[in-house]
């Protein structure tokens, strides 16, 4: 899996910047971002939520999608059952 376009992590930077000011005091540290699908908008909010210092759990059925994200570095580790 390829990085996704720095645009939109970008954006997705943006609006967890924005969501973190309204509604968590202005910083996202501590907090756990739920990420559905892990497709190239999920790698992209995943790596913008990691920069804005939240942690994140991204759930997919695809285990593959998974493990292709880990090799790439955008997932630190994968579990196969919750």
């Amino acid at each position: 899996m390829a990085l996704p376009e720095l645009t939109n992590i970008h954006e997705s930077f943006l609006t967890l910047s924005l969501m973190a000011r309204e509604r968590f005091g202005g910083s996202l540290g501590g907090r756990l971002l739920l990420r559905q699908e892990f497709n190239a908008e999920g790698a992209a909010v995943v790596i913008a939520a990691s920069v804005a210092g939240a942690a994140s759990l991204c759930v997919d059925g695809d285990a593959e999608r998974l493990r292709e994200g880990l090799r790439g570095g955008h997932v630190d580790f994968v579990v196969a059952t919750l």
